[in-house]
């Protein structure tokens, strides 16, 4: 059994009274985190933007996959980000990146570039992530501010 904060249960009888009964909702926008390996920056990505949206009562589908997949999350790491943030990068398993994840996603966010073989357009630029293994603080931070700027995004989209 789920259980919703009140906020979270305000929040979608907010969102289904503002639709004509028998009206569709529209769905969550999806975002994939994308990164090279999948165990760290990009699964840290997904857990920490699933809590930051739960908080704030926004819906959001949040995958992550890596290019080459492979575990690559210290367990000090891992340990910390549980401890601190209440997350798990390694809830989920790692999947590799396929072009249908790319097609099905509205925001995609990158710590890696892309192979050639895949494409997609309007990416979020995020290789600039300062390491978590050696600037844990700094990274939390980057990704912190910059997830709250993406869910400002997907509330209020731009005109």
């Amino acid at each position: 059994m789920m259980i919703l904060s009140r906020r979270a249960a305000l929040a979608g009888l907010v969102t289904a009274a503002s639709f004509p009964a028998g009206a569709i909702a529209p769905r969550p926008p999806r975002v994939l985190f994308v990164c090279r390996f999948a165990s760290v920056k990009s699964a840290t990505a997904r857990e920490l933007m699933r809590l930051r949206a739960r908080e704030r009562g926004i819906a959001v589908d949040v995958r992550s996959r890596g290019i080459t997949p492979v575990d690559h999350l210290a367990p000090a790491i891992r340990q910390r980000l549980v401890r601190e943030f209440g997350i798990d990068p390694a809830r989920e398993p790692m999947r590799k990146l396929r072009q249908t994840d790319l097609d099905r996603a509205d925001t995609v966010v990158l710590f890696d570039q892309l192979p050639s073989d895949l494409h997609e357009v309007g990416t979020l630029d995020w290789t600039d992530q300062p390491s978590m293994l050696d600037q844990f603080d700094a990274s939390m931070a980057y990704l912190d501010a910059h997830i709250a700027a993406l869910l400002d995004r997907l509330v209020k989209p731009p005109a």
